[in-house]
């Protein structure tokens, strides 16, 4: 929500006209955190679906042909794993949980299937930094190079 508010306050009165998708994002992040709002009815389609046309191995067969991070790998082996027990006896406190760990996995392995130029290996990087902890040893060059630059502009200038 707040993330929401500060990009409508960056784009002046662009973020407020219908014309711009930030206002239709900004009224999504007010319905969002209500529980059983779209984001857990989305949770229960996707369980719907895992248990009636059994989707999982579709997905699974993305991301393992497709991903090259090991953090990835791990997070989407424990999908795997609790995947039974919550088709068995489904827990609402774990389906939400559930479902934004298999976005998330989702999302590193389409970043990392398109990163093609400096910069999408770069957006790429930073995803699986900031939502997979990876180790800074793994990271390519340009994104080092880009991170120092970018946090030596922020200590100069943090306003």
């Amino acid at each position: 929500m707040q993330t929401a508010s500060q990009a409508l306050e960056r784009h002046g009165g662009c973020g407020y006209i219908e014309d711009w998708p930030l206002a239709r994002l900004f009224r999504d992040a007010q319905v969002l955190p209500i529980g059983e709002g779209t984001t857990f009815i989305l949770a229960l389609d996707t369980l719907r679906s895992l248990r009636k046309e059994n989707c999982q191995e579709a997905f699974f067969d993305f991301v393992a042909q497709k991903n090259k991070d090991l953090s990835v790998a791990q997070a989407c082996a424990e999908l795997r794993k609790a995947l039974p027990a919550m088709l068995e006896r489904p827990d609402q406190a774990a389906i939400l949980p559930w479902c934004l760990q298999a976005t998330r996995v989702m999302q590193a392995t389409l970043l990392q299937q398109s990163a093609g130029d400096t910069r999408g290996r770069q957006v790429a990087d930073y995803y699986l930094l900031r939502h997979f902890a990876r180790d800074c040893q793994n990271l390519s060059p340009e994104y080092l190079s880009y991170a120092c630059q970018h946090h030596l502009t922020l200590l100069a200038n943090p306003f």
